[in-house]
């Protein structure tokens, strides 16, 4: 049921991913070549990327955080703050990449309880089986959202500090 999407290309500085039949524009969210697992609507899993989303809502936080240091580097106006900028650029696309694993594991934790749910009941064996089987999926299902919740809290700080250390021409991209 997950369709891999593959960045295609660029587009006016941003990649752009095709899926299924639309297109997504993500600035510097996904590096070239990787890979972006999306569950197709059709499947009915409308809901599986609730969580999923959320991080990746704070991997794009994290990208444009890193965007605004790109764009605030080598600026005269703002030579005192360069070295601080480069370590936020650096911490930004380690968050980033953080929040697109949690993700993944995230959706992979839920399709363990989705395929046990999906498990045969007609034996007392079977029942067992399957409730086992949704039972340490539940729990896997935790560990997410915990570490999305830090890496979240660690993204905000790591933004808020750049505040009136940055290209002010990117104010609006930080404060997505």
């Amino acid at each position: 049921f997950i369709a891999d999407a593959l960045v295609a290309g660029e587009n006016n500085g941003f990649e752009e991913i095709h899926i299924d039949k639309g297109t997504v524009l993500a600035a510097d969210v996904f590096p070239a070549r990787s890979k972006v697992k999306v569950i197709p609507r059709e499947h009915g899993f409308e809901g599986v990327l609730n969580f999923a989303g959320d991080a990746l809502a704070g991997a794009l936080g994290a990208a444009l955080t890193a965007m605004v240091c790109r764009l605030t580097e080598g600026r005269k106006k703002y030579e005192e703050y360069q070295e601080f900028v480069l370590e936020v650029k650096e911490k930004a696309t380690r968050l980033q990449a953080k929040f697109i694993d949690v993700m993944d594991r995230d959706t992979e934790a839920f399709m363990v309880i989705s395929n046990a749910y999906g498990m045969p009941k007609a034996t007392d064996e079977e029942k067992a089986a399957r409730s086992a089987a949704i039972q340490a999926g539940l729990v896997k299902s935790t560990e997410t959202p915990m570490e999305m919740m830090e890496l979240s809290a660690e993204t905000i700080a790591l933004t808020e500090s750049l505040l009136g250390k940055f290209n002010t021409a990117s104010a609006s991209d930080l404060g997505v």
